[in-house]
């Protein structure tokens, strides 16, 4: 795992060398860089495969093929031998090296070959060609930007901000997706002016011109031809050999086990693959209603080495400026804060960690996919829409109405925002498939994925996810919907694929995801933040909001039915104005800068 970069234009060391360091904590563990006259390549290297000769940027035999790249190819081997008798030579045991002779034989297509979490840039010396790739599930994350007569290209948004030709400006149009979708989905980041390469998308930059395609998406098409016993040997075999896959490693290597079914399963099959016992590691809140009993009942299954830990309230004010300076888009959502503390305590004692993100959207295992199904066929389709969005999260026309300032209201065009959700609805497809398809599509990838390929980086730590093999993804395609939902239970099918692995108790649970106690942050930490950036003061210097709608939200929080559901939409305010004051305002006073180097404060963007 690793953080890459690069620009085309005039040579420019300096830049390059703070594109590059500032994601330093995307790899410790070396640095390398490519300088011709039309481009320049920078790469940070977190060491998994091949420790001693994966060094990156990595060429092809002649030198003028040159690669960065972040991520893992499961399938590198094979792949390796094809190419070899095909007369490439390679110089290391790296899967880096695969996608280089790959693309040699294939060009742009040699991504529909790759079954992995990847994020690279290819620069064909020959034919004057920078190309951009990131995986089909946008598990690694890729951003770009075109100004000031130079293409930039970045693991992180942080690291073109580094070119003074980019201005540090919020776009009112994604702001409205944060408080619509809870995160900012598509093309489009919080950021005027920079863009993020899509899941399943490449861009090849020649002549000058960018031009972006789509090689891959998620088609439901459900196969009525099978029965749900095919369904159930189908899916056991492939996330068996998912999990199995996604064990190489010459770094300690453990799983997130959280006592649900999906990260579950995941130990399950490592416990089977593995000779010795697996290392289990979860997190709890102390709080009556943690998850850290049913992990136990796991761990103590499978016979795991297992570590629990508990977030510190005292703490969550002091990090969260971190925090989001890490994650640089608004993702909104009390688990990224749990997120963030369980990979700073797993920091030495392991490096790759397998996480069971991903099966929710695969098998309708969320409360929302529940309105979709053909259960509540009888009902009005725009109270399902509302009960769905209600559900990741949104925020009601008429609530929003009140939060927006007058000014702010103009700027944005909801409509517009809201036929990103619609679209998913005029293919013809039942509605549970497309709520699954917008969910996998716009959803997981930069609300889900990102929080966890952030969170876990930010502290050197590699996140594998086996339920988004794209084999499984596309097998989850086929099956009909009322083998995912059936009498009220989501993700039946998953659960009978489970009940002879897995304890009863976790097999029969309902989905309860990360259950992190809002109310108890605002009592115990998050307060002294809400009460210096939502204050009257701030929120009517930003002018983003409106006073008389927070003050309204914050007398609410603790109703009985809406409570939980205010105190979100008040941290996800807080996280916009506090992403505003890192990213905008620049106020040193909310940071925690880190460290480069030579051990001398890393200045933000």
């Amino acid at each position: 795992m690793c953080g890459i970069c690069g620009f085309t234009g005039p040579r420019d060391d300096v830049l390059l060398d703070g594109m590059t360091d500032i994601m330093a904590h995307r790899g410790p563990n070396d640095r390398g860089v490519f300088i011709c006259d039309d481009v320049s390549l920078g790469h940070r290297r977190l060491s998994i495969i091949d420790l001693s000769g994966g060094r990156q940027p990595i060429f092809n035999e002649d030198g003028s093929v040159c690669i960065v790249y972040n991520g893992e190819i499961y399938n590198h081997l094979g792949l390796r031998r094809e190419l070899e008798q095909k007369g490439h030579r390679f110089r290391t045991k790296s899967d880096t090296e695969v996608i280089v002779h790959l693309y040699e034989e294939m060009g742009s297509r040699c991504v529909e070959r790759l079954n992995g979490m990847f994020a690279f840039g290819i620069w064909d010396g020959r034919k004057k060609r920078l190309f951009l790739a990131r995986d089909r599930l946008g598990i690694k994350p890729l951003y770009y930007a075109e100004t000031g007569g130079r293409f930039l290209f970045a693991s992180e948004i942080k690291s073109l901000l580094q070119f003074s030709g980019i201005r540090r400006q919020i776009s009112y149009q994604a702001l409205d997706q944060v408080l619509t979708f809870s995160c900012v989905s598509g093309r489009e980041t919080i950021f005027q002016g920079i863009y993020r390469l899509e899941p399943g998308h490449v861009l090849t930059y020649e002549e000058e011109k960018p031009k972006v395609r789509r090689y891959w998406r998620y088609r439901p098409e459900a196969d009525y031809r099978k029965k749900e016993e095919d369904f159930v040997e189908e899916i056991l075999y492939l996330l068996e050999d998912a999990v199995k896959i996604r064990l190489m490693s010459e770094v300690p290597l453990g799983a997130t086990l959280s006592g649900g079914l999906d990260s579950s399963a995941v130990v399950a099959f490592m416990s089977k693959a593995l000779d010795k016992p697996v290392r289990t590691f979860s997190v709890g809140f102390n709080e009556a209603d943690d998850e850290l009993p049913y992990a136990k009942i796991v761990a103590d299954r499978f016979r795991t080495e297992h570590s629990e830990y508990i977030v510190r309230y005292d703490e969550i004010d002091e990090i969260l400026p971190e925090i989001v300076w890490h994650l640089e888009d608004p993702i909104p959502t009390g688990a990224i804060i749990p997120t963030y503390f369980y990979s700073k305590a797993i920091k030495g004692d392991t490096t790759v960690t397998l996480i069971g993100e991903g099966s929710d959207e695969l098998f309708a295992g969320y409360k929302r996919f529940k309105y979709m199904s053909p259960l509540f066929s009888p009902i009005p389709n725009r109270i399902k829409n509302y009960a769905y969005l209600s559900n990741i999260g949104s925020l009601s026309q008429r609530l929003k109405n009140a939060l927006l300032t007058p000014d702010l209201r103009k700027e944005i065009d909801t409509l517009s925002t809201l036929d990103h959700y619609h679209a998913y609805f005029q293919n013809g497809v039942n509605r549970l498939d497309s709520s699954l398809a917008f969910d996998l599509e716009r959803v997981l990838p930069e609300y889900h994925l990102m929080r966890i390929d952030k969170l876990t980086m930010c502290h050197s730590i590699e996140a594998r996810v086996p339920f988004l093999d794209y084999r499984l993804v596309e097998l989850a395609a086929t099956i009909p919907s009322k083998f995912k939902i059936k009498r009220f239970n989501e993700k039946h099918i998953l659960r009978k694929c489970l009940d002879r692995t897995l304890p009863e108790v976790i097999v029969n649970r309902k989905k309860r995801g990360l259950n992190t106690p809002i109310h108890s942050w605002f009592d115990k930490g998050l307060d002294r933040l809400v009460r210096v950036l939502l204050s009257e003061k701030s929120v009517k210097d930003r002018g983003l909001f409106n006073v008389h709608g927070i003050d309204y939200l914050m007398k609410n929080r603790r109703h009985p039915i809406f409570g939980r559901q205010y105190s979100f939409h008040i941290l996800k305010l807080l996280y916009i104005e506090l992403w505003h004051s890192v990213f905008i305002d620049n106020t040193e006073k909310y940071l925690h800068c880190p460290r480069n180097e030579s051990n001398q404060p890393r200045i933000y963007p």
